[in-house]
């Protein structure tokens, strides 16, 4: 699956993914979505502009499981964290 690379940032309506490591100097963009205005509308773009983080973070935790079994409940506490830092930016409770 190929996708936009993240972070992905909010910009007024928009969600976008922004790239710091051209070569240049210069910072590319590349829209990821266009919300329409509506109650709604900050909830998404938190949850879209989070989306990279919650599948780095679901990686994480399935490779934890598989190979991380015999650490127990360091490995469950670690798991937790990765969820709870994931959720966390999906709310909009950090940056």
């Amino acid at each position: 699956m190929k996708y936009t690379s993240g972070p992905w940032q909010i910009h007024g309506n928009s969600v976008v993914g922004v790239d710091e490591t051209q070569d240049d100097g210069e910072i590319q963009c590349q829209r990821i979505a266009t919300l329409a205005p509506c109650q709604e509308s900050s909830a998404n773009a938190r949850l879209i502009a989070a989306a990279p983080d919650l599948l780095d973070a679901l990686r994480r935790i399935a490779m934890a499981s598989e190979f991380d079994v015999a650490r127990g409940i360091q490995c469950a506490k670690e798991m937790r964290q990765i969820a709870r830092a994931a959720i966390s930016k999906a709310r909009g409770e950090q940056n």
